[in-house]
């Protein structure tokens, strides 16, 4: 499935917060690797708990405010949803932040999300525990 960025959901901040922190402004180009993304069942991306590390400059920024948008180019297709590390991802920063995927770059599955039964299992076994309460919808 052919992954894409959600604006009002994806968390585009933290990648954002990310690149303030490491110095990078908009203009600039680097290589970095970015770790636990979360891709859902429908292709989008999340970024909320994702971490980013520069691994190189291409570019040097002019010193300008890093924009909202994140964007992902050249094809970031995910064989199943889960969690996901982006290693030697370029990040293009003009108008959007853009995420590109090149030759050099890989994505590798880190671990998969808990699937429905298994949910299931564990609400139940806390239920039954006392852990937790379960309620209805």
């Amino acid at each position: 499935m052919q992954g894409h960025v959600v604006p009002q959901f994806s968390q585009e901040y933290t990648v954002q917060e990310a690149l303030h922190q490491a110095g990078v402004s908009h203009n600039a180009g680097v290589v970095a690797h970015l770790t636990n993304i979360y891709v859902g069942a429908n292709g989008a991306v999340y970024f909320c708990y994702s971490t980013l590390a520069v691994a190189a400059e291409v570019a040097p920024g002019d010193g300008g405010v890093l924009p909202d948008r994140v964007t992902l180019e050249g094809g970031w297709d995910f064989p199943t949803p889960g969690y996901y590390d982006f290693h030697n991802a370029h990040i293009d920063i003009n108008s959007t932040i853009s995420i590109r995927r090149t030759e050099q770059s890989a994505l590798v599955p880190v671990r998969q999300p808990p699937s429905v039964w298994e949910l299931c299992e564990l609400s139940r076994r806390d239920h039954l525990m006392g852990d937790i309460t379960v309620e209805a919808l």
